[in-house]
């Protein structure tokens, strides 16, 4: 359950405001979006002038919802009543949107990764629950605001990718009670998922089958590792905003525990996401390396290291603090 006094003071926060500005992390994805424009609707039921802002591109399975071509651009000499940032660990993962909590008057941080320490006046962290999105679905529905079919299908969208569509442990009975609240409010859950997850282009099908013919495995099968470079992309005219769920993927294969799939961003440079099944921390490895998240979804990044020895380091972070 929330902390009560920390419900009150965002309340407070809140009514006490009018224009307010909704942040999420760098490089969207469904939670982060999904908690932008669900806490987005929710404020502006109150009346309130909401500026958003998404944070890098948007993958392609989440152009379809709705009203995201609102969101703001610029931000420069803007000054915020209020500002939330949603979803984001630490101050670095607001890339250069920190800018925009500098000019605020007061800040709220909403986040359910356990590594957040807390950077703003108020900060309602809870590792608990299953995304953002269910959080920002249990403050305002404790605190009685109104949650429109709009709102609805965006905490939907939240909850249902954080959650790898209901099957990481983060899905436990009061994730579905939450999911069956909002189905009651009308929202199109076929037509949500159809556009989630049945409406990959052929040539993002085709360079997951060449990532997916790469894979590794080690440590008796255990482990699965996959590479993305730049040159893979570039053969199929994509970019890295386009391929979403290939390390979920590596997970799902038979006896495979904990997945890795490293992306080349630059010369030297990588961005590593891993996933995991039941006890498997992968947020301890992440954290050696400067990164972190939750124990069964984690990542990191990392420069000025050749693929070699960074592959080399990563499995064996992997079989001591994680397998």
């Amino acid at each position: 359950m929330i902390n009560s006094k920390n419900l009150k003071k965002l309340d407070e926060f809140v009514e006490k405001s009018n224009k307010i500005a909704v942040v999420a992390h760098a490089d969207p994805d469904g939670d982060s979006i999904g908690s932008i424009m669900a806490l987005r609707e929710i404020l502006k039921t109150k009346g309130k002038d909401v500026d958003f802002f998404i944070n890098g591109e948007i993958p392609f399975n989440y152009k379809f919802i709705k009203d995201l071509d609102k969101a703001s651009l610029t931000y420069k000499e803007k000054k915020y009543d209020l500002f939330f940032a949603l979803d984001s660990s630490d101050e670095e993962r607001l890339a250069d949107k920190v800018d925009i909590m500098k000019n605020s008057k007061k800040t709220i941080c909403i986040d359910h990764h356990k590594t957040n320490n807390g950077y703003c006046n108020l900060n309602i962290i809870e590792p608990d629950f299953s995304s953002t999105g269910e959080i920002i679905y249990e403050i305002f529905k404790t605190l009685k605001y109104e949650i429109n079919e709009r709102a609805a299908e965006n905490i939907f969208i939240a909850i249902i990718t954080d959650t790898g569509k209901f099957i990481y442990d983060n899905a436990g009975y009061k994730t579905f009670e939450n999911v069956s609240d909002l189905l009651k409010l009308n929202i199109d859950k076929n037509e949500i998922v159809k556009n989630l997850y049945s409406s990959e282009p052929k040539n993002i099908f085709k360079l997951k089958a060449d990532v997916f013919n790469s894979t590794e495995f080690f440590m008796e099968d255990k482990v699965a590792l996959s590479c993305l470079f730049k040159e893979n992309l570039k053969k199929y005219n994509l970019s890295l905003k386009d391929i979403d769920g290939l390390v979920e993927r590596l997970r799902d294969i038979e006896n495979v525990e904990i997945s890795i799939l490293i992306k080349e961003l630059d010369h030297k440079t990588y961005k590593i996401s891993m996933r995991s099944l039941g006890n498997s921390d992968i947020s301890k490895v992440c954290e050696i390396f400067g990164g972190g998240g939750h124990k069964n979804a984690a990542g990191f990044k990392i420069d000025n290291i050749e693929f070699a020895t960074l592959k080399k380091l990563i499995l064996e972070e992997v079989e001591k603090n994680a397998l």
